[in-house]
């Protein structure tokens, strides 16, 4: 009696299906954005906490615009991540001269 009250029912269990992976896009997107942030110096930027621009304290505690940053080798939040863009731009600009090359329209494919 008892084995019949606690008898498991017959199941047909599937297996999650795991093979889901994000769309191509998504994944050069979000690897563009991590070398535009480590390009940029955004560990520096977290570390020392650079103003995000040229901006000092003048006489009567005015702000006044700096030209250059006080301290050797640094740089400003805003000045790394515009070198970082640059550095990107030209990444991109290296692999769309790749797909060119290798695009069915390319001389070398006619």
């Amino acid at each position: 009696m008892l084995e019949t009250m606690f008898r498991i029912p017959p199941t047909k269990l599937k297996m999650p299906d795991l093979t889901w992976r994000p769309p191509q896009w998504a994944v050069m997107g979000g690897m563009l954005f991590a070398f535009w942030l480590i390009t940029g110096g955004i560990v520096y930027d977290m570390i020392n906490q650079p103003p995000a621009v040229g901006q000092g304290e003048g006489p009567g505690g005015r702000k006044v615009a700096e030209g250059v940053m006080p301290r050797m080798q640094g740089q400003y939040f805003i000045e790394g991540l515009t070198g970082g863009f640059y550095y990107m731009m030209g990444g991109v600009g290296m692999i769309l001269a790749h797909y060119s090359i290798d695009a069915p329209w390319a001389p070398s494919k006619r």
